[in-house]
């Protein structure tokens, strides 16, 4: 079995019959070497990214939801103008840092991007270990399986290059 890729430079990746390449160059003897390696590696990679993002986006939103509603309950707790108008501005300069951080790193659109990955690798996985759907009739389930993986994984990170490009010109 000779399978062929295209790499991310865009040049051929050859490997020889029987044997089974990734777009990162590494070359994997059997389709359970493939799976066990490349497949579910990808698959814990991109799940560690979702929860990471969803974290990291959650996270800034609860303290921007805490700042927001303590700004007009902060005089009935604190004594003088001074501390009112000291709070008021701490709280003001927190607000604009985490909501640039949030604007800057993309962490929803991350997040939504990896689980997104995350679903459509498992259920690629699921399909082919049941010989389901398209592979059930395919003359090499084999080579589409990992077609399709290799080809999510690219589609992923063009998509993270243009998320990270746009938060960048923000």
């Amino acid at each position: 079995m000779k399978f062929r890729f295209t790499t991310m430079s865009q040049s051929d990746n050859e490997v020889g019959d029987g044997e089974i390449g990734d777009r990162a160059g590494k070359v994997y003897s059997t389709i359970d070497e493939y799976f066990e390696g490349r497949f579910l590696g990808q698959v814990k990679y991109y799940d560690g990214k979702s929860i990471l993002n969803k974290r990291l986006y959650h996270g800034f939103q609860i303290l921007v939801l805490i700042l927001i509603a303590a700004i007009p309950s902060i005089g009935t707790i604190l004594d003088t103008r001074e501390q009112i108008v000291l709070f008021i501005t701490i709280a003001a300069l927190i607000l604009l840092i985490a909501q640039g951080i949030l604007s800057l790193y993309g962490f929803h659109e991350k997040w939504i991007n990896y689980r997104t990955t995350t679903e459509a690798l498992r259920r690629e996985g699921e399909l082919f270990k049941q010989q389901a759907g398209d592979y059930d009739e395919h003359e090499n389930p084999t080579q589409l399986f990992v077609e399709r993986v290799e080809e999510l994984v690219s589609q992923e990170h063009r998509i993270w290059r243009v998320i990270s490009r746009k938060a960048k010109d923000n």
